[in-house]
């Protein structure tokens, strides 16, 4: 059955009400373009890699780097890309505010984390043309083995157009790292 995209106004209106909802305070959720919840279970992993990509962006770009960020796309409904970027003059004057709405545009730079996030996996190429076609510039994709991609409207691009770069080698467990075999597997 195919549902209706919901208008952004509408989009908005029920991300504010589930933002108020204590039973949903700690929880990971995003809206689809049809206005339904999508609750996404982080693992342990996911939040390390995370926290490294935000500490690494902030060193490189300054203090306005941000985790969590809910961003009303034009075409995938409100995401929440795992870490965002912009510059001062573009973030909301009114921090009070902004806990309760989403962005109606995406920031300069969106980060997805693969690693312990299979529903971000999934949808990845729908989630970057979202971000690319709602104001980023670039959409850093950071995959399941520790690969860093830099993607713009053009496609996959060699490096950043930030210039920035991400070493998460030490973020692996030792059994992802490159040359290394998990104990279970060496033994066979």
């Amino acid at each position: 059955m195919n549902k209706q995209c919901l208008q952004q106004d509408s989009l908005l209106a029920i991300w504010r009400t589930l933002a108020v909802r204590r039973d949903l305070a700690d929880a990971a959720f995003e809206l689809s373009p049809a206005g339904d919840v999508l609750v996404q279970d982080e693992d342990p992993w996911h939040q390390i890699f995370k926290t490294d990509v935000f500490c690494q962006l902030a060193t490189q770009l300054g203090p306005r780097v941000a985790l969590r960020l809910p961003v009303v796309t034009r075409s995938f409904g409100v995401r929440v890309p795992d870490v965002v970027w912009m510059p001062d003059e573009k973030w909301p004057d009114d921090d009070a505010e902004q806990g309760t709405n989403p962005l109606a545009f995406a920031p300069d730079l969106c980060v997805e984390v693969l690693f312990g996030n299979a529903v971000c996996a999934a949808s990845l190429d729908s989630r970057t043309h979202a971000y690319l076609c709602s104001g980023a510039e670039e959409v850093i994709v950071v995959g399941t083995d520790g690969t860093v991609e830099f993607r713009g409207r053009e496609g996959v691009r060699r490096r950043s157009v930030f210039n920035v770069t991400l070493d998460l080698d030490t973020c692996l467990p030792p059994y992802r790292r490159a040359g290394t075999v998990p104990a279970a597997a060496a033994k066979r």
